[in-house]
């Protein structure tokens, strides 16, 4: 009789733990997958947020392979994907592919503050950095010319690629 009580225990458990297997299949299937397009489009609101994007590899970093940039066919719209501890570097295969990536939308945010920090950093370490105070210089005429008092950096820490 404790036999037949020790399998039903197993038998229970078995189906169980198939039933939370399947809830996880069926999380994934309801995923929407956007274009490019769509995340730029109003990428304000997925900040934080996973995401999954579809587009092109147009360039995998050699330097460390831990960057990517994802355009669109029209290379209208491009953000860079970065490593993070799921995934830690890029294949170089994956160049001219079509891919999506699934990880959560990052924005920095470059202001005033922030380029005036970066300039004192990079003026105390000499002259061999001066291609970064032209960039802070490029970066100051951006936010000049943007409707806001800052500009966005946006990338996507990735940590799944389908």
């Amino acid at each position: 009789m404790n036999r037949y009580y020790f399998f039903i225990i197993i038998f229970i458990i078995f189906i169980s733990s198939g039933n939370v297997f399947s809830e996880q299949i069926d999380i994934e299937i309801d995923f929407e997958i956007l274009s490019l397009e769509e995340l730029m489009s109003g990428i304000e609101r997925y900040v934080d947020s996973t995401v999954a994007v579809k587009g092109i590899v147009d360039h995998v970093c050699r330097h460390g392979r831990e960057k990517l940039n994802l355009t669109d066919s029209l290379q209208e719209n491009e953000i860079h994907v970065k490593t993070s501890e799921h995934i830690t570097v890029f294949d170089d295969s994956l160049n001219g592919l079509e891919i999506t990536v699934v990880g959560v939308l990052r924005e920095l945010r470059i202001d005033e503050e922030y380029l005036n920090e970066w300039e004192s950093a990079v003026i105390t370490e000499g002259e061999e950095h001066i291609h970064e105070i032209e960039l802070i210089e490029e970066l100051r005429k951006k936010i000049i010319d943007s409707e806001e008092e800052y500009i966005s950096d946006y990338w996507i820490d990735c940590f799944e690629i389908l």
